[in-house]
């Protein structure tokens, strides 16, 4: 007889065990992928106050978070599900921001960018990848100090981001002076 309780599905992790329906940080809500449900995390953590799934007039936002009473849209769009699709996910960028919303999309690789403010991420990156580069582009876009965490979740990478990884020249400038500064391995 087990100790560990069954919630069904095959089991996961060291213990061959599940977390309860919605109790879980990383099952994806349905709808959602892995890594945007991840990526909701990592910056859920960094900014905090955030909301996965916002609905905003009827339409779906991936992520908002509330910034000294800013709201910064995340919109994730993996290669995948988001082909094809440009001019809704145009349309409805164009919307939030009439609404004096920052809206940030994260285009995987090979979708480009659609707007000034959309962000390109190569094929593959995980959710720390993904989480650094929209802090970077958010610090640069709205130039308003984030808060000290983003910061320092910055900072704490492991490893430096390479050139080939930041297409946004301010994003890369961004990045080289965090590691003037010695203190980042930005």
């Amino acid at each position: 007889m087990s100790i560990m309780p069954n919630w069904g599905g095959a089991g996961v992790g060291r213990y061959k065990t599940r977390c309860p329906p919605g109790v879980c940080q990383v099952d994806p809500v349905p709808g959602t992928s892995k890594l945007e449900a991840e990526l909701f995390n990592q910056l859920n953590y960094v900014l905090g106050d955030g909301v996965q799934h916002w609905n905003f007039f009827g339409r779906k936002v991936d992520m908002m978070f509330n910034i000294d009473s800013h709201g910064l849209i995340v919109e994730y769009d993996g290669a995948y599900w988001h082909r094809g699709r440009e001019r809704s996910d145009r349309e409805k960028a164009e919307l939030l921001s009439e609404y004096r919303l920052t809206v940030i999309r994260v285009r995987e690789d090979p979708l480009r960018p659609l707007r000034h403010e959309d962000l390109w991420v190569p094929k593959g990156a995980d959710a720390i990848l993904c989480a650094r580069l929209v802090l970077l582009h958010a610090m640069h876009l709205l130039r308003w100090r984030m808060p000290q965490r983003a910061e320092g979740f910055l900072i704490a990478a492991a490893a430096p981001l390479d050139r080939e990884q930041v297409p946004c020249r301010s994003c890369w400038s961004l990045a080289r002076r965090y590691r003037r500064r010695g203190d980042a391995a930005i």
